[in-house]
């Protein structure tokens, strides 16, 4: 079973407030799902309407991803997702929008998220999608990916090139148990 609540944050933890708790079952025992297959719950409340999309893995690694910008301008709007060829939904780890991207002092790429879940036997594919800026126009729109070989330890290296910037793409894995 999985329970959700969301919560409105107030300057204490007895001032939160609660905004909606809802609930839904998976049984992963009757085997009328496929390991690996992207499943879909939508959950309605008095106070809103929830969309959970989740896959039952045999075996679920976790890749945490790092970017660092190489080489070229930082003068980028980004957007980096990562996915893997058999579930093949997009899930968001940076987007900037039309903002130029904060590097932080070792020259990485602070992602809104940097963890994602993939199968034992898997691949991860990290894209990116790059914008540069100038002179209030848009110089260059430009996607390119990277695919890693899942491991249930060690570090993974990538790079990805676009016209004008080199990024260097590092996931750590370890085993979810």
């Amino acid at each position: 079973m999985f329970e959700v609540e969301l919560r409105v944050k107030g300057t204490r933890p007895s001032e939160d407030k609660l905004l909606s708790g809802e609930f839904f079952d998976y049984n992963c025992i009757t085997g009328r799902y496929r390991a690996g297959s992207l499943l879909e719950e939508i959950v309605s409340g008095p106070r809103s309407t929830l969309e959970f999309k989740y896959a039952h893995l045999r075996l679920a690694l976790e890749a945490q991803i790092k970017v660092y910008l190489v080489e070229g301008s930082t003068d980028l709007s980004v957007k980096f997702v990562a996915r893997t060829p058999s579930i093949d939904q997009n899930v968001t780890l940076l987007h900037s929008r039309d903002v130029t991207v904060a590097l932080s002092d070792d020259g990485s790429i602070d992602l809104s998220r940097n963890v994602v879940v993939v199968e034992g036997n898997g691949v991860l594919i990290v894209g990116v999608q790059v914008k540069q800026q100038g002179n209030d126009k848009e110089v260059g729109n430009i996607y390119r990916e990277v695919s890693f070989i899942a491991a249930t330890s060690g570090e993974s290296h990538g790079t990805l090139e676009v016209v004008f910037s080199k990024m260097s793409i590092a996931v750590a894995w370890s085993l979810l148990f």
